[in-house]
């Protein structure tokens, strides 16, 4: 009996003493200032004296929950919540249940694209580049900077371009955006540049090597004015623009105008052989001084407002007109006679669109986008030819419609992401055509692509796969052609990242390229008696079969990227000469099998260690084979481009130089001169900045040009000669005011976060 009472006093005990030490959980939400969760956040319970009693971090939702004994949690305590990226929440608390506490986030404005693994984060779809501020100085422009991305850079015309050639996407907040507006942007207003090597599925009809989203630093209040000069003093030639950006919180106003002209004489050189309803035609024509003009000026408005993590809306106005006139006066001579041809070309357009686009985010995970952009096109062509026995007047005027609509649902988790999208793309041309008679040519076109792409990383191989269904229209009432076609479009891509500053990738693409309109459409122009440019309104899409292998490696010293490509496409279409029943037609035509080959190969060496001074070499081969009708032709050719660049505080210069090439496209072949600048600017404090140039170093004349391929029935071969582009010294003035508030700049971080949610929009 005593034992049982001792036994029932010890339990009694036991209860009394872990009542005592009853557990209390200290819990809350920790978000940003979008209220959204925060992953990762450090919490520490701290007392007065700033001792440690518990900590923890929060889950993927944000939430953080740490049990403690009541007897260690005093009456008031100190929480301290502290996350890289953001400003240290440290509050005096009495009760367990802490509510929500909000995080403000740290201003970067982080610009230096050297590569560095502390500077990229590498995510399944895309890397995000973020940048030292130290170095912003560097750079006069977003546009400058943006070319030391390992596999993107600048061409001789200053276009983005991928280390295959081809063109670069560009987006700023993931609203449409050119070369201008990166010039226009200063630096120091990057967040971060997301990178996609290979761009989403709903941007497969832009032909696009890769895409780069300029994400600006938010909530800024004032504006910039960008005024930039380029004119040459040796020839007319110029390159203008002004920019204006009003960001007012949440809403970003835009302006632009941009002005290109050219005014030149040159000299045409041709040789002609062809035969023609059993005539020989051997024509050796010597060019005469002959007027060149060329304008084009445009301007476009836009509104944004972005209510960062939740919508955007964006609208933008576009304006533009062209106009070219081109004059060719030459000497023919041949065994029986010696006489003056004269031929004119003069293409107008004028041009508007509007470019809506919505965007939805629901949490963390998902997105919801719209995009519509709708074009119009009001065109006129003229064309003469005159020589002693044969003259022909053309007039033709054309109205052009389109209309594109992109839609895509975004879901991303921090381990896959997947977007089901549709484009759809509608347009339709008409033209009359005056000669001797009226003629009334209509061509309608429409294309309608589902997709569905689907990203994930295991480890460090990142997986993407695409899987699109295409369907195709095409109706020419005139010659009674229509075809329909449905078409698979997939795409597998494997990239293996060893360490965040090398990278080796390959993929697989199947995909269907279309005709332009302007190539269905005939608008016929002489070039001699019996021979004519025309479109051909029976081209059909073909598919185009592309397998390539490529990586890229970077250090403080140096970058280096590749890519080794093939490309397979039965029934390409192709320029091609054909003997028609009334000519001799310089067109385009589906042949039996096209293939090409290509190395490319890019190294940018910084010996400094930083973009001070960078040393650029791009080479490139290619090989193209192509068959038709029992025709089987090659052509290989080669490019090599140096580049060396400097880029201090005050000031910053160029030397650039490409080699010449010639390129081949079915029977005809291209011939691009050698080009060379040497350019260095001067940045004072205030904004302005003074500079200049000389082009086409060290050459006689500038000279491009054309000619066919042995086996066309043709055989031509043309040069065009402007002496005043050779060696054309011109200046550049640009002008940067900001006023308003700007944001601060930040220490460089180890790490930074990111609330990346994938791209935006086209």
């Amino acid at each position: 009996m005593k034992k049982l009472k001792l036994f029932i006093c010890l339990l009694m005990f036991a209860c009394i003493k872990m009542s005592a030490q009853k557990q209390v959980i200290v819990h809350g939400l920790v978000t940003d200032s979008l209220k959204k969760g925060i992953e990762f956040v450090s919490i520490s319970l701290l007392r007065d004296n700033n001792t440690l009693i518990e900590g923890g971090i929060t889950d993927s939702s944000g939430h953080f929950s740490i049990s403690i004994s009541n007897q260690t949690l005093p009456e008031n305590f100190i929480v301290k919540a502290s996350c890289v990226g953001f400003e240290t929440y440290t509050r005096n608390h009495t009760s367990p249940d802490i509510g929500t506490i909000i995080l403000q986030e740290n201003r970067f404005n982080l610009s230096e694209l050297v590569v560095r693994p502390e500077e990229l984060q590498d995510f399944m779809d895309h890397k995000s580049f973020r940048f030292d501020a130290k170095k912003l100085s560097l750079f006069s422009n977003t546009l400058d900077a943006t070319s030391l991305i390992p596999t993107i850079s600048l061409d001789f015309n200053q276009k983005l371009q991928s280390i295959d050639g081809r063109k670069v996407k560009i987006l700023i907040n993931g609203v449409n955006a050119t070369e201008y507006d990166l010039m226009a942007l200063p630096p120091k207003l990057i967040s971060r540049i997301d990178y996609y090597e290979d761009p989403p599925a709903r941007f497969a009809r832009y032909g696009v090597g890769a895409l780069i989203n300029i994400v600006t630093v938010k909530s800024i209040t004032g504006g910039t004015v960008f005024v930039n000069a380029g004119n040459a003093v040796t020839i007319a030639s110029g390159d203008n623009q002004v920019n204006f950006t009003y960001n007012l919180n949440k809403v970003r106003l835009t302006a632009d105008f941009s002005n290109l002209y050219r005014r030149s004489r040159s000299f045409e050189d041709e040789t002609i052989n062809y035969t023609f309803r059993g005539n020989e035609y051997n024509q050796e024509r010597e060019g005469l001084p002959s007027p060149f003009k060329w304008d084009l000026n445009g301007g476009k408005i836009g509104i944004t407002y972005a209510d960062p993590g939740k919508h955007q809306l964006s609208a933008t106005l576009r304006g533009e007109r062209h106009d070219r006139d081109k004059s060719v006066s030459q000497n023919l001579s041949d065994a029986t006679l010696s006489q003056q041809i004269n031929k004119t070309t003069r293409d107008k357009y004028k041009l508007y669109s509007i470019d809506l686009y919505g965007e939805k985010m629901f949490g963390k995970s998902s997105q919801l986008l719209l995009n519509v952009i709708g074009t119009a096109y009001d065109t006129q062509l003229t064309s003469s030819y005159r020589d002693a026995d044969f003259s022909n007047d053309l007039l033709v005027e054309g109205n052009k419609y389109s209309l594109i609509t992109d839609a895509q649902y975004q879901y991303r988790t921090k381990n896959i992401v997947l977007n089901v999208g549709f484009n759809d793309f509608i347009e339709h041309n008409k033209q009359i055509i005056y000669t001797d008679t009226e003629h009334e040519d209509n061509t309608y076109r429409h294309t309608l692509r589902a997709f569905t792409d689907f990203s994930f990383q295991k480890g460090k191989i990142n997986y993407y796969l695409s899987l699109g269904l295409s369907y195709g229209y095409f109706s020419n009432p005139n010659i009674e052609n229509s075809l329909s076609t449905l078409d698979f479009t997939p795409k597998f891509r494997v990239s293996w990242n060893p360490t965040k500053k090398c990278s080796m990738f390959t993929y697989i693409l199947r995909q269907t390229i279309n005709p332009g309109i302007s190539l269905l459409s005939k608008t016929p122009v002489i070039f001699a008696p019996e021979y004519v440019y025309v479109g051909n309104p029976k081209l059909t899409s073909y598919k185009q079969n592309t397998f390539l292998i490529g990586g890229y490696f970077s250090s403080n010293y140096a970058t280096t990227a590749w890519n080794l490509f093939y490309k397979h496409s039965p029934h390409a279409f192709v320029p091609f000469f054909m003997d028609t029943e009334d000519y001799i037609a310089q067109s385009y035509d589906n042949i039996s099998l096209l293939q090409k080959i290509g190395m490319v190969g890019k190294i940018n060496v910084m010996p400094l260690g930083n973009p001070k001074v960078v040393l650029s070499l791009t080479g490139a081969f290619y090989w193209d084979n192509m068959k038709s009708n029992g025709l089987n032709w090659n052509f290989s050719s080669f490019r090599f481009i140096p580049e060396l660049s400097f880029n201090f505080q005050r000031w910053n210069a160029k030397i650039f130089y490409q080699t010449p090439l010639k390129s081949i496209t079915g029977q005809l072949i291209q011939k691009h001169p050698q080009a060379s600048f040497i350019e260095a600017n001067y940045r004072t404090k205030f904004g302005l900045s003074l500079g200049g140039g000389i082009k086409y170093l060290f050459m006689k004349e500038y000279s491009d040009g054309k000619s066919t391929h042995p086996k066309a029935i043709l055989q031509m071969e043309t040069w065009n000669k402007t002496t005043g582009y050779a060696n054309m010294v011109y200046l550049k003035v640009s002008y940067v005011f900001n006023f308003g508030k700007s944001p601060k700049k930040a220490e460089q971080k180890i790490k930074n976060y990111d609330n990346d949610s994938g791209i935006l929009v086209q």
